[in-house]
């Protein structure tokens, strides 16, 4: 794919009206100026604790009703579909006709009660239920999206993923009291089969009750995915709650998906099966690139498909601010230079894989960076896989870098956008916090504002000439 397929303007914003060009660019450029996003998420904080306490008085200029309702009408509005589920099927309408799904996410930070996590469970297994109903009947209601081919139809871009956040069904303590002991005992290299017998045995009665729950809870989400086919994708955690994630996910992956004895290339090729679980691996942190390449190994070895989100990552202020405050090194990788060798050699790594069919692998390429969706299709290409392969997948977040996303569904490929949904005050928050602590991200929709400012200059001028 050329950069310049990114560039057309006309083409990549079809979809929007000036009035939304205006307020996106309005945005990105107040985006631009430090501490933009983290004096708005502080405030909105606030706003909102001062709503739940029915403090309603003075909130710095405005009350906090007035000012979570200018909030509700400007940026939550740019980056989030609505509060109810149905609010997404209008971003459904406008996304279909660049050839894109969905990726419906209720978001919902980390929970620490046994009674939290049982409401996660039933409000996960909920939307897993309702996704493929709700949009089934909406795409059998509706005609042709009108893409480019004039032949892709709604009923073919049903979302695939959702996307769950470990810690809102399981314990974060013991995740990190998991990560520790795994830490100590990595070099043993023990198999699926004995590593969970042998971590439990180090576990107290009440972190065995807790681990056992936890992982019910997630088998349970799991399963309803399975049911509606759909495949779950597992959020990244901070460093020293991932590898109980990676070790949880293996779990899963053979518990729910292994078996069935060895098979050849030709049978691997002919029999793909779609991951039931992607797992995300943050290219920033040190020592990614050989975690990776060790999952897709025991994957291959127990048999069952290895799903992959591959991010650069989201904790960077957080990370570097643990190691300060604990006096350890720092798992950050040393510059973004580096952190970019690492995504790239993934993404050659697992490209290569799926090309030669030396196992069952999955990619969702989750990245706002241009030129690393420019080396993924240039990989596709020299490797021989086509746009639409069913294993490769792009993803962006809904309001950040769309032309990416557009252009990569105008041109073929299995083009994503998330989208949020759900109360202002557990959405919002979340949404503020991933962009305040990812700039790698701002970066990138800094960028797009020239896109914008080109593409209202472009419409200014057309309307002008008589």
């Amino acid at each position: 794919m050329k950069s310049s397929m990114f560039s057309n303007t006309k083409q990549l914003f079809r979809k929007m009206s000036v009035i939304e060009l205006a307020s996106r660019y309005a945005l990105v450029k107040l985006s631009s100026f430090s501490g933009f996003v983290s004096k708005v998420r502080s405030l909105t904080n606030a706003a909102i604790a001062n709503q739940r306490t029915s403090h309603q008085s003075a909130f710095g200029i405005f009350p906090s009703q007035s000012y979570i309702s200018l909030m509700k009408s400007t940026i939550f509005k740019l980056y989030v579909a609505g509060e109810r589920i149905e609010d997404c099927l209008e971003t459904h309408d406008k996304i279909s006709a660049f050839n894109m799904r969905m990726i419906i996410d209720h978001s919902t930070e980390e929970k620490t009660s046994s009674c939290a996590w049982e409401d996660n469970v039933k409000a996960k297994t909920k939307l897993l239920d309702r996704i493929p109903s709700l949009f089934h009947h909406r795409s059998s209601s509706s005609p042709s999206t009108g893409t480019t081919n004039g032949e892709q139809k709604e009923s073919l871009l049903i979302p695939l993923f959702v996307p769950i956040k470990i810690t809102s069904l399981f314990s974060p303590e013991l995740l990190e009291i998991l990560s520790a002991t795994i830490i100590k005992v990595e070099e043993e290299d023990l198999p699926h089969h004995q590593s969970e017998s042998y971590f439990k045995k180090k576990m107290t009665k009440e972190e065995k009750d807790t681990y056992e729950q936890g992982m019910m809870n997630l088998e349970r989400v799991c399963l309803a995915a399975k049911k509606n086919g759909l495949s779950i994708l597992l959020d990244a955690e901070q460093s020293h709650r991932q590898p109980a994630i990676d070790f949880i996910s293996r779990i899963l992956m053979a518990r729910l998906c292994g078996g069935g004895g060895e098979k050849d290339e030709t049978a691997r090729l002919l029999s793909h099966r779609p991951p039931l679980i992607y797992n995300t691996y943050q290219m920033y942190l040190k020592g990614s690139y050989e975690r990776l390449r060790l999952d897709i190994e025991k994957g291959k070895e127990n048999n069952y498909p290895v799903g992959i989100k591959l991010v650069r990552g989201a904790y960077m202020v957080n990370e570097s601010e643990r190691a300060l405050e604990k006096s350890c090194e720092n798992p950050i990788m040393p510059s973004k230079q580096d952190t970019d060798e690492q995504y790239n050699e993934a993404l050659s790594m697992i490209l290569g894989s799926i090309s030669e069919n030396k196992c069952d692998v999955s990619v969702l390429i989750a990245t706002h960076n241009r030129e690393s969706i420019i080396k993924a299709t240039e990989l596709m290409k020299k490797n021989g896989l086509l746009p639409n392969d069913p294993r490769i997948h792009f993803a962006q977040i809904m309001g950040l870098c769309d032309n990416l996303g557009h252009c990569l569904g105008d041109q073929g490929y299995n083009a994503h956008k998330l989208v949020l949904f759900g109360d202002f005050s557990e959405v919002f928050p979340w949404l503020l916090r991933r962009l305040d602590e990812n700039q790698d991200v701002m970066g990138a929709t800094i960028a797009e504002a020239g896109l914008l400012k080109k593409e209202l200059w472009r419409r200014f001028t057309a309307s002008s000439i008589p």
